[in-house]
C-alpha cells in the first residue's frame, strides 16, 4: 500500500476499525479533496481513490470547494475530463460540482 498522508491514515484506519468491528454495517461514502498546498491535485485525488476505495462503497470527488484555491478550476471541461479519467475505479464515483456554474 502506498504512504499516507497523516490525515489520510488516521481516517482509513477508523473507518476500517468500524468496519471490521461491526460498529458501522451502513454504506461508506467517503468525500475526497485536494490539499490546500498541494503541487497536484489531480494527485491528491488519486491517492485518496487508492487509500480509500478498498473501505468505501462510494467516492465522492469535491471540486467546489470556494475556499481551496484553484480547485474549481477543475471544472472546466477538459481539466474535469482528465480528472475523472484518472480517478476511474471500480468504485462508484460522485461528482461535486458548484451549485453556480454557468453553461
Amino acid at each position: 500500500m502506498m504512504e499516507f498522508c497523516e490525515g489520510h491514515r488516521v481516517g482509513y484506519e477508523r473507518l476500517k476499525a468500524a468496519r471490521e468491528s461491526g460498529q458501522f454495517s451502513g454504506i461508506l461514502g467517503v468525500k475526497l479533496g485536494k490539499n490546500k498546498d498541494s503541487i497536484s491535485a489531480k494527485q491528491d485525488y488519486v491517492e485518496g481513490v487508492q487509500i480509500f476505495g478498498p473501505i468505501a462503497d462510494y467516492l465522492v470527488i469535491n471540486i467546489s470547494s470556494p475556499n481551496t484555491p484553484g480547485l474549481r478550476d477543475l471544472q472546466r471541461k477538459n481539466d474535469l475530463q482528465k480528472l475523472l479519467e484518472a480517478v476511474n475505479n471500480s468504485v462508484p464515483i460522485l461528482q461535486k460540482l458548484s451549485p453556480d456554474l454557468t453553461k
